[in-house]
């Protein structure tokens, strides 16, 4: 596929949440060792607190590079399932908001598709969260997702296939 594809916006506040946990882990952790290594120096430096900072300084880290590895393989698993994974076509369901995840205050929008496999089995997929309403939007009732050979819930839905070029000022 030789599109670029923009990351959403819940993926941006998560890459920048988890930096955020990542730098100030970091900046507690190395004030924690530097207050170890200069203990000999400041008798009158607890080690309480180099402790606290430490402890703190590498919880948080551990948090945030949690955080930032997850969306990671996040978005290698959607690229190398649009990349390599079984392209089916699924019929268009419902296009609804997703009330279990606000953004700003805003529900996200979803859209639902249903796919019937060779063995009869109907698999819903659901889309990626959209902050706009794509109701008018999607050019056709076919909608690709690819699929993991034999995970049928391992899928990336493309709704980029079926929207237009859309740009949010």
């Amino acid at each position: 596929m030789g599109r670029k594809r923009k990351m959403n916006g819940m993926a941006l506040f998560m890459y920048l949440f988890g930096g955020i946990w990542v730098a100030v882990g970091t900046i507690f952790l190395v004030a924690g060792l530097v207050g170890f290594l200069n203990a000999d120096s400041q008798p009158a430096a607890p080690v309480f607190m180099n402790l606290l900072f430490t402890g703190l300084g590498g919880l948080f880290a551990a948090i945030g590079y949690t955080i930032v590895l997850f969306q990671i393989f996040r978005a290698r698993r959607k690229k190398n399932l649009l990349e390599n994974g079984r392209r089916v076509y699924a019929e268009l369901g419902e296009i609804y908001q997703d009330t279990s995840v606000s953004v700003n205050g805003r529900y996200l929008w979803r859209v639902s598709c249903r796919y019937m496999d060779e063995r009869g089995t109907m698999h819903i997929f659901r889309s990626d969260g959209l902050n706009f309403d794509p109701s008018g939007l999607l050019t056709g009732l076919q909608i690709p997702v690819y699929l993991e050979e034999g995970r049928p819930d391992h899928y990336a839905v493309d709704l980029d296939a079926v929207l237009p070029r859309i740009e949010i000022h």
